[in-house]
């Protein structure tokens, strides 16, 4: 996985909802591409994602959104745990408005303005999580079932084989409250987790893109540009997981004068336009594919939406 510490310049593996990393990392394989290569229309001339989006965007939860459905999980597994006699409440998460909402908002950034200032570091950096509260033995066994190590984040849907414990002369559902919550969110059609299928389709057409000879030509340009200015990296990514940036806490001077150097030769080439078209190509061809199940994605996101703020509403 990319590391989310430092800017998400090019990582199409960074998803803009919250909560779904892990689901990202372990997505399934994207599949056998198409047999040939999409067509790609008139190539845009690009320098940053402002006002686009990927085609994939509308079938992805976006930050604020998944914030709003993770609260409303939140909420109803402090309600579960209230019935057990418990007043637990999850740690209250610092929000930086400067994350990007979108995962488009994610791609492809190339803005100088950014590059000036923090070279390849990113200028978002996540928040420092607040301390987890210590669970009692009790406490833990109600809130993620009996003899689950205690956490307070948002975990899959709980499995478990072992018979529920008793608290209070109630038996603790199977998974605990996390359990008990997410199943009933399910058979809501709640979204708590991305689908495989969008998983798929938006980072595996960003892996198929990178093979497309049209994006390695881009690159290949971007490179020749770079060498004239006395770099040698292949493609941006390479310039961008430098080792010098990646193990420097903070930009330095060589770092941001390679970053400036970088987008300058990003701009001069459309490496944006060019890699966001063939992207957008490949994403285009699974979504006409898959069309139903992505209206069941789209109507799920509605649903799930509507659900949270009816439950946030009676907080």
């Amino acid at each position: 996985m990319h590391d989310r510490s430092r800017l998400p310049l090019r990582a199409a593996t960074t998803l803009a909802a919250a909560g779904i990393l892990a689901a990202a990392c372990s997505a399934p394989e994207a599949g056998p591409p198409p047999a040939k290569a999409p067509r790609v229309g008139a190539t845009p001339q690009m320098t940053g994602m402002q006002g686009k989006q990927l085609p994939i965007e509308p079938y992805l939860l976006d930050t604020d959104q998944n914030n709003k459905i993770q609260h409303a999980r939140q909420v109803l597994v402090s309600r579960c745990m209230k019935r057990f006699g418990f007043d637990f409440a999850f740690p209250v998460p610092v929000r930086d408005d400067r994350t990007p909402n979108t995962q488009s908002e994610q791609r492809y950034i190339s803005d100088p303005e950014v590059a000036d200032r923090f070279g390849y570091h990113n200028p978002r950096p996540q928040q420092k999580a607040p301390a987890e509260p210590t669970l009692s033995a009790a406490e833990n066994a109600v809130l993620v079932g009996e003899g689950e190590p205690g956490k307070t984040g948002s975990p899959s849907p709980a499995k478990s084989s072992a018979p529920p414990a008793v608290h209070r002369g109630m038996p603790v559902p199977e998974g605990g409250c996390f359990g008990e919550v997410d199943r009933e969110l399910i058979s809501k059609n709640v979204i708590i987790q991305e689908s495989d299928l969008v998983i798929r389709i938006n980072i595996g057409n960003m892996q198929r893109s990178l093979r497309d000879r049209r994006v390695q030509s881009a690159f290949r340009k971007w490179s020749a540009c770079m060498k004239k200015q006395g770099y040698d990296y292949a493609t941006p990514m390479d310039a961008e997981a430098d080792p010098r940036w990646t193990r420097s806490a903070a930009p330095t001077p060589g770092e941001i004068t390679t970053a400036l150097a970088d987008v300058d030769c990003m701009r001069s080439t459309n490496v944006v336009g060019v890699w966001f078209a063939v992207e957008s190509a490949y994403e285009k061809v699974e979504i006409e594919k898959n069309a139903a199940e992505l209206a069941e994605v789209a109507k799920n996101i509605g649903i799930s939406l509507r659900y949270a703020a009816t439950v946030n509403g009676r907080e």
